[in-house]
């Protein structure tokens, strides 16, 4: 899982807020869909990131395909950078084990897949709909975490274009009347279609992916095929044109014309908040650029037209029109391929995890690509030593980069791999490293700075022998070496 840095609810319970503007779905219709969800079950067996502390979470997922055995859930609760356990718990009882099939780089869903063979012959494929999605219809939100009985809740859509969490992704918000409820549950409309996933969750307000980003997926997915994953690296939020044109001088004279073409904005653009290092963006865009055409398509409020369009060009590079400081541009930028800062291989050594920069470790440190971080130290092991941070409602973060060890450097996890061995044998080494998070000095004062430092290690025969884990795509599940064995060869 690409962990997120944001607080994201498991459960998530919603009251009854039934628009008088929408007919209610029927209880036929609502009994039918209860027949397609499912409660999962993801014991874990190790993480690359220390935040993961639960050793058994849950929530709900959807069946999608019986013929192929998809279901749908978060990335959340099923992650390539989780070595998990996958339970699969149907509306009748029965029981099936499940992999890890896929999740997107940035957005919070993912596929895990059960043998079509035991999946019950009554369960149903939940259909998505195709009509488009409006501010203040009635949804219902249907939950079945740790096998329980089914929550059945409503609500109704308040924001069709908004963007919670750490990676851009469009989502609706979802009034609510208290807090809870399921992660990965469908959200439904009036006539019992899927319309979005549910993912997170405030005290009174629900957050929700449109299912057109699935459906997209599924088109590639469902033929064996990976889905394109393209971006620019600029992170973008929604932001009040009214604003801009205070602070930007964006031109007021356009703002009622773009409120008529996208209804339901709230007078509310894609506005660039950063530029990640190394992206090909940088040095192109600017925090505070309005985008406002891709390819000479005017994209408004529509960040998953916005992301489609990346996804889908016929190039490697996409025309872009944007506002900068109220004066339109247009500026020609390269794409890159988010798959390749996905964690594809990390190495246990020391009771340590080792790992090269992903999509989470370049969002929350910038460092170049290739460098290698520890991100998981377990207690009491030779590496207990190196410095962590606590978060709230987050959990212990390691974001330490190792710069070298008995003073051989570390570019990658390649050179780390050669000299275990050696380690292994002296016992007594030392390592050198920046600390990425923030830490404490004299009297508490808290330091950002990218300072290195050395501590000394001594290594200890009961960790776990070192091991360099790689993902298996035909297998779709983590395999173990011993690098000593690698070694040897």
């Amino acid at each position: 899982m690409i962990t997120r840095i944001i607080t994201v609810f498991l459960l998530i319970l919603l009251s009854p807020l039934i628009s008088h503007a929408d007919k209610p779905l029927l209880n036929s219709n609502i009994q039918n869909a209860k027949r397609g969800i499912v409660s999962i079950s993801n014991k874990l067996v190790a993480s690359l990131y220390a935040s993961d502390t639960s050793k058994e979470i849950f929530g709900t997922g959807f069946v999608v395909d019986k013929k192929q055995g998809f279901i749908i859930t978060n990335e959340h609760l099923a992650s390539k950078q989780r070595i998990s356990d996958y339970k699969v718990s149907f509306f009748n009882g029965r029981e099936a084990e499940a992999k890890f099939f896929y999740s997107d780089p940035w957005i919070d869903f993912a596929l895990l897949k059960v043998d079509p063979k035991d999946i019950p012959q009554n369960v149903v494929q939940l259909e998505f709909s195709n009509t488009p999605i409006e501010n203040e219809e009635s949804v219902v939100i249907i939950g079945n975490n740790q096998g329980n009985n089914f929550s059945v809740q409503t609500g109704v859509i308040s924001n069709l274009y908004e963007s919670w969490g750490a990676f851009p992704s469009q989502n609706m918000i979802i009034s609510l009347n208290t807090k809870g409820g399921s992660s990965g549950s469908p959200i439904l409309n009036n006539r019992g279609k899927v319309i979005a996933l549910n993912y997170a969750a405030d005290q009174t307000y629900a957050a929700a992916i449109p299912i057109a980003y699935i459906r997209d997926a599924l088109q590639y997915l469902s033929k064996n095929k990976i889905p394109p994953r393209r971006d620019i690296g600029a992170l973008l939020e929604y932001y009040s044109l009214d604003k801009a044109a205070t602070f930007s001088n964006f031109p007021k004279g356009i703002i009622d014309d773009y409120i008529n073409k996208y209804p339901g904005s709230f007078s509310k653009a894609l506005k660039v908040s950063t530029v990640l290092e190394e992206s090909p963006a940088h040095g192109i865009l600017q925090p505070g650029d309005i985008i406002w055409k891709v390819n000479n398509i005017g994209i408004g409020a529509k960040l998953y037209e916005y992301q489609k369009l990346l996804n889908t060009s016929s190039d490697d590079s996409v025309n872009l029109e944007v506002y900068r400081n109220g004066k339109l541009i247009s500026l020609k930028v390269p794409l890159y391929n988010l798959y390749d800062l996905e964690p594809s291989k990390f190495v246990m050594f020391g009771g340590a995890t080792f790992v090269e920069v992903d999509n989470f470790l370049k969002l929350t440190t910038g460092a170049p690509k290739g460098k290698v971080f520890v991100t998981n130290v377990n207690t009491g092991s030779s590496f207990d030593v190196l410095p962590w941070i606590k978060i709230n409602n987050y959990g212990l973060v390691y974001l330490i980069n190792v710069v070298s060890i008995n003073n051989t450097p570390i570019n990658n996890l390649g050179d780390l791999i050669k000299i275990i061995p050696e380690l292994t044998e002296t016992k007594n080494f030392k390592i050198n490293f920046k600390n990425y998070a923030y830490y404490q000095g004299f009297d508490s004062v808290p330091y950002t700075n990218r300072n290195e430092f050395e501590l000394e290690i001594k290594y200890n025969s009961p960790d776990s022998e070192p091991t360099l884990m790689k993902f298996d795509n035909k297998k779709l599940e983590w395999v173990s070496q011993k690098i000593q064995e690698l070694q040897n060869k």
